[in-house]
């Protein structure tokens, strides 16, 4: 049993000698004291190059205070290296263990607790909280986080099993992205043993705890949050376990148990997380009407795509995520029984890949597909290029391979092939020619390094059925070159989808007038939607046309939610506009203190703030 080694500039461990196999987790939650306390057992297994004495095991850490190491009975002596921007290693000398060249299995004990600014989790005090009665907890591992919630090889290319059992307060719950195997009470907690029997990275440990309530949804699936929302979220995911059975039409079986979804507080970070068993969302996604699904969907193909068949590095996301958009695209064709709205979303996604690039700049190495990472945080490196590039690689190969049947058939081999393992590019490329052997001329003709390794947009402009597009681009073209605005008949025919891309079409025009924006807004109601996609547009638009009265709506949706896609545009809107710059800053740092760790650092960069 050996492991592939690759590189990885954001972890220091070195599984070269040992890599882990299996995690034992043991935990008491603190909410006095906002810290996880405990040990973790790391069951390692000898690689192929062989360990000496003075070898030192070398784990991820950040901010974590180790109190003691052992095997079996043995002591074992322990240091810190140098802290840098990704955290801290520990190096836990091998010179006590005796007969080394021997062992092929260690099991390290490592006892420690959290810090209470353990950049994984964030911990809620009941005020802030929809019932205001009981504390909570959530993590958020990806992409390097891990390591500050317990001393791991933090890096993708490693996967191992996990086990853990969690003491909590009554009477809150706890959950994992694992199976719960049952639960143990005294007169005051609760321990939750659970565990995943299916091999993850490290970024997949994921911990939730607080006044949680669940609803079934189906057979395998139940959703999760607060009791004061229950009901709505029921209702927003009740055809998740349908998704479930699209996506294994084509994506093989679903391999992990259980599917079910926790809806967090507002502060989330993203979209969604795909933690195994336990899918994150973001409470954005409850719009009333189902129309913001598609992320559940998105999470869905994470379950083969990122969670079975991994990146061996951040440097490979868009391994993870190109291939997840790429199924994500197709799922929705299928739920909605027509291909022209897997193209409508491919629209969209090209447009957000514009985005990006202008963004970050033509030239700037975060817009290669394969991104390198050396000094750089992959939070930092974190967009929509990875996703939407990496899914335009994937289109445009199917395109030239022999369509969408032949391509289906392929990704089914591509999961099955890799699947428990981590890969890089290359190995991706290399079953690429393996698969269409008797198409190697045509795989030949394509720009590899320009799709891979070079900055800017991909050498290939792709093109995609524009029925339902243009639908809106004529309705957009009136509103635009008409002086007078009314109501349109068509609008109200358009889906949800529509009706996001024709703020989007608007908003990528030149700044609309005050006048025609006070129109939008009496005959479409644009600001009183509750589907956030919409919203966050309608309110770049309305800054982008320097409408003063959207000031305070931007401002509260900054500060109801902390879904990076979101509040990041709108806070760089604001501050580029004179007279909102200082309300976004002062709104920033009276709220700074309660949004999740990752996003108030990024903001604060945004916002020119130091930390």
């Amino acid at each position: 049993m050996t492991l592939k080694i690759y590189r990885d500039p954001s972890s220091a461990s070195n599984p070269h000698l040992f890599f882990t196999k299996h995690v034992t987790i043991d935990w008491t939650i603190d909410f006095n004291r906002q810290v996880l306390s405990g040990y973790c057992i790391l069951h390692l297994v000898a690689n192929e190059t062989p360990a000496k004495s003075s070898d030192f095991i070398i784990l991820d850490t950040r901010e974590i205070n180790v109190k003691n190491v052992s095997f079996e009975d043995l002591k074992l002596n322990f240091e810190f290296g140098e802290k840098n921007f990704v955290g801290q290693p520990l190096k836990i000398s091998l010179s006590n263990i005796p007969n080394l060249d021997s062992i092929k299995e260690l099991a390290l004990k490592i006892e420690y607790e959290t810090s209470r600014d353990a950049s994984a989790l964030q911990w809620f005090e009941p005020k802030t909280t929809l019932g205001k009665k009981y504390p909570y907890l959530f993590s958020q591992c990806q992409a390097i986080h891990a390591r500050s919630i317990l001393p791991c090889q933090d890096t993708p290319m490693v996967k191992f099993t996990y086990e853990a059992s969690v003491s909590v307060q009554k009477p809150l719950t706890v959950l994992m992205s694992a199976i719960n195997t049952g639960k143990e009470e005294t007169s005051e907690t609760i321990r939750h043993k659970f565990a995943q029997n299916i091999k993850i990275p490290s970024y997949l440990i994921a911990i939730v705890s607080g006044d949680l309530v669940s609803s079934d949804l189906g057979p395998i699936s139940r959703v999760w949050t607060e009791r004061e929302m229950i009901e709505r979220c029921a209702w927003e995911f009740a055809d998740v376990d349908k998704m479930v059975k699209e996506a294994e039409s084509l994506a093989g079986e679903y391999v992990w148990g259980r599917y079910d979804i926790l809806v967090l507080p507002p502060t989330f970070p993203y979209g969604g997380m795909e933690n195994p068993c336990l899918t994150f969302v973001t409470p954005t996604l409850i719009a009333g009407d189902r129309s913001l699904v598609s992320v559940i969907q998105h999470e869905i193909a994470h379950s083969w795509t990122g969670n079975l068949v991994t990146n061996c590095s951040w440097e490979h996301f868009w391994l993870n995520e190109g291939f997840t958009k790429f199924l994500e695209n197709k799922l929705v064709g299928i739920n909605q029984k027509s291909e022209l709205f897997r193209q409508f979303e491919c629209i969209d996604g090209w447009r957000c890949l514009v985005e990006a690039v202008k963004d970050f700049g033509d030239k700037s190495p975060l817009t290669q597909l394969v991104c390198p990472l050396d000094q750089v945080d992959p939070d930092d490196a974190f967009s929509s290029i990875p996703y939407e590039k990496g899914h335009s690689l994937l289109f445009y190969l199917e395109q030239i391979l022999g369509g969408t049947e032949v391509f289906n058939k392929y990704l089914r081999a591509h999961i099955e092939r890799f699947k428990g393992l981590s890969i890089d590019t290359n190995d991706w490329k290399q079953f690429l020619y393996e698969y269409f052997s008797d198409k190697k001329e045509i795989l030949d003709s394509v720009d590899w390094n320009a799709w891979l390794n070079t900055p800017g947009m991909p050498p290939v402009v792709l093109k995609f059925d524009e029925t339902l597009a243009n639908q809106v681009k004529n309705l957009t073209e009136k509103l635009t070159n008409e002086e007078i605005v009314e109501k349109e008949t068509i609008f109200d025919k358009f889906s949800s989808d529509q009706k996001r891309e024709l703020v989007s079409q608007l908003l990528n025009q030149e700044p609309l007038s005050c006048s025609k924006i006070d129109s939008l807004n009496k005959y479409y109601k644009f600001g009183e939607t509750q589907n956030s996609e919409i919203l966050f547009r309608w309110i770049r638009l309305c800054i982008k046309a320097k409408w003063e009265p959207i000031l305070q709506p931007a401002l509260k949706f900054v500060t109801d939610q902390g879904r990076m896609k979101f509040t990041r545009p709108v806070y760089k809107d604001l501050y580029a506009w004179n007279f909102s710059r200082q309300a976004a800053i002062d709104t920033f740092l009276k709220e700074r203190d309660c949004m999740h760790k990752t996003t108030a650092s990024l903001v604060a960069k945004d916002l020119n703030i130091s930390s």
